[in-house]
């Protein structure tokens, strides 16, 4: 059975009427028992026919009260939250832009600072050698991640690693490499040293969740504690060589922001060489290749080196033999239509020290400064001794290797 539809009273004169001791269409509406919506559109129908019964009504001009525009409890409520959200949005915007805006004058007025040019190295010179077979000197440099802090307490006296111990590892190391060539000065003519940084020189504070709980320094810290620790061993070593060139190559842990989200040289690594390459350019004698490539071909001699971080190369418990193999392969088959070739494919980012032979030359991955982190402790079951490689190269290509240890 339909319901029968309320009826609205004929005359306009008894609507108005109505209306007007009702004081609003709503209260009207629920008079009639009809909706809001009927009773508006009988209004705007006697505001066009008989606009002289609604002459001095606050109906005369409107359709509705102001008590009828107002919203709803709920609509306001609404609404109420909705600015309460945006509000809660600006503030987080702008303090999002406030903290980044922070951050970049902070870099600003740190590398005004600390970023000047040092003087022309005065110290000792090397005294040439007249005779023997020359060689050029490789040091490989790699994954200092400089920042990361792990105690012994943690890791159940395995390792430990911070950046006051990344100094004195820099230290063991440039002593070791200073007596190193010094014995073979006297067999050698050793004229050159090449320094290849292999990235992962800070360790960052973003490339995992709670990583800020493992670092002694934040990443502005790391980035010049890289720049002055390295400008002091490049200088110092102009003390053994009449030349040296500096090769830099950015890893993953240098990332500025998510994975994908930035081009890859935007990286904390990529930052510190240029910063590097500026404190030391006052130095004739030390040169720097700071390509915007994740991988580097150098020419040392006869033989070519091809440099890349590593982290795109696969591994299996800290060992990428296999990866090496496939990314040997894959690089080899990608440079090809280039006329690019190389002897030695030379990485790091694995960790642990070691060489592979290949058809004409070698794959080389150095080892680490750590020895280890909660990461490979606990998750992998796997600490190496910190070392890094040096070698040297004649026209043969490598001839003699060691890797020094740090400790």
């Amino acid at each position: 059975m339909a319901m029968n539809e309320p009826k609205l009273p004929s005359s306009d004169e008894q609507f108005v009427h109505d209306l007007t001791k009702a004081g609003s269409l709503k209260s009207l509406a629920s008079t009639y028992g009809a909706n809001r919506s009927t009773v508006g559109q009988r209004l705007s129908t006697i505001r066009k026919r008989s606009p002289h019964l609604l002459k001095g009504t606050r109906w005369a001009t409107s359709l509705e009260s102001k008590e009828d525009s107002k919203p709803s409890p709920l609509d306001a409520q609404v609404e109420k939250e909705k600015q309460a959200t945006i509000q809660r949005m600006q503030i987080k915007t702008w303090t999002e832009a406030l903290h980044e805006r922070a951050r970049t004058e902070i870099l600003v007025d740190a590398v005004k600072a600390s970023v000047f040019q040092l003087p022309p190295y005065a110290g000792p010179r090397p005294t040439p050698r007249l005779g023997g077979d020359e060689y050029e000197v490789v040091q490989l440099l790699g994954d200092m991640q400089i920042g990361q802090h792990t105690t012994r307490e943690e890791t159940g006296g395995i390792c430990e690693y911070s950046t006051p111990i990344f100094l004195q590892r820099l230290a063991i190391l440039e002593t070791k490499l200073a007596r190193r060539v010094t014995d073979l000065g006297h067999i050698y003519r050793l004229p050159k040293l090449w320094c290849f940084l292999l990235g992962d020189i800070v360790d960052n504070e973003t490339i995992f969740p709670g990583q800020k709980s493992e670092i002694d320094t934040d990443v502005i810290g790391q980035l010049f504690t890289a720049v002055d620790a390295l400008a002091g061993f490049c200088l110092r070593t102009q003390e053994y060589f009449g030349e040296v060139e500096v090769v830099c190559i950015y890893g993953n842990h240098g990332r500025v922001g998510k994975k994908g989200e930035n081009k890859l040289y935007v990286n904390w690594d990529y930052i510190a060489y240029k910063f590097l390459e500026a404190r030391l350019a006052a130095q004739p004698r030390i040169k720097f290749q700071i390509p915007l490539t994740w991988w580097h071909l150098v020419n040392l001699r006869n033989s070519k080196f091809l440099l890349t971080h590593g982290d795109q190369i696969k591994s299996w418990m800290g060992i990428p033999y296999y990866g090496l193999d496939r990314a040997d392969a894959n690089i080899t088959t990608l440079l090809q239509p280039l006329g690019i070739s190389y002897d030695y494919l030379v990485v790091g980012h694995h960790h642990n020290a070691a060489s592979v032979d290949r058809p004409q030359g070698e794959k080389i991955v150095n080892g680490n400064w750590p020895g280890g982190s909660i990461f490979s402790l606990h998750k992998l079951n796997r600490a190496t001794i910190p070392s890094q490689t040096m070698f040297l190269v004649g026209d043969e290509g490598i001839t003699l290797r060691e890797k020094l240890l740090l400790l």
